[in-house]
């Protein structure tokens, strides 16, 4: 996963962070090691690890910088004393802050599988429009199974974005067909950045808890500019005086005498 960042106002380069993480099943728990480098031109400050799994959220130690072509590497042993069989989300951030501390987050999601049966119901695609104040995100869902499913749809945007709302409940007839939309509303995006989101359907069955991922790129825009108020009314004193001019040349023409 990489985030690309331009740094806002005066920057002299752009921060990439990527991340790689990989995850082990143990007994009582998950083992999870995470690697993140900045393939970037500027260097990232007070970054930050977290994992998010089964409802607990782990935080690493904070590294001061992290230079271009640099990397580092924290583990996690995150409890998991009831786990059960199917797909899991493992949701990973890292918080940053460029030269001016400004924050950022890198966000990754990927699902964690023990010993169950695929996924029943696919998000077969994912859009987002381009956000300025607010965008949408839709993902087109559909069902591979006969039987009913009940499941629960969760959008993970990085900071600076809110997903309004985060998660969505919804009914698939078997076989059905659906769409979810989620409004994605900018609350301390910088205008240029891109940003990865990501989609996790959730549901359970008798055979256990099954997930199926989808993610796409937000690009954040600027507010199309509008002509102020000021000079609309500055275009209409124009045009109103042009009016009076041409009025009173008109009556002068009348007024000479042939």
């Amino acid at each position: 996963m990489v985030l690309l960042a331009p740094a806002p106002f005066v920057s002299s380069g752009t921060i990439s962070i990527t991340t790689s993480t990989t995850a082990a099943p143990r007994e009582g728990g998950l083992a999870v090691t995470l690697e993140v480098s900045n393939s970037g031109d500027e260097a990232a400050s007070a970054v930050e690890p977290t994992v998010t799994f089964a409802g607990r959220q782990l935080t690493g130690d904070v590294r001061k910088s992290l230079e271009p072509g640099a990397r580092m590497q924290t583990s996690f042993d995150v409890p998991w004393p009831h786990a059960t069989p199917g797909q899991w989300p493992l949701v990973v951030r890292v918080g940053y802050t460029d030269a001016r501390a400004y924050p950022f987050e890198a966000l990754q999601v990927a699902l964690v599988s023990v010993g169950a049966s695929p996924s029943l119901v696919a998000i077969v695609d994912v859009s987002a429009g381009a956000v300025e104040k607010s965008g949408t995100l839709r993902a087109k869902v559909k069902s591979l199974s006969s039987a009913a499913i009940e499941a629960d749809v969760h959008l993970d945007v990085p900071r600076g974005l809110e997903a309004i709302p985060p998660v969505r409940h919804i009914s698939l007839p078997g076989w059905a067909d659906a769409e979810v939309s989620i409004e994605i509303t900018n609350r301390a995006a910088v205008v240029g950045s891109a940003y990865p989101v990501f989609v996790t359907l959730e549901y359970t069955d008798p055979s256990g808890h099954h997930a199926a991922l989808g993610s796409v790129t937000a690009r954040i825009e600027g507010a199309r500019a509008l002509p102020p108020l000021y000079a609309w009314g500055a275009a209409g004193t124009l045009l109103l005086a042009w009016a009076v001019v041409l009025a009173l040349r008109h009556r002068r023409t009348r007024d000479v005498p042939t």
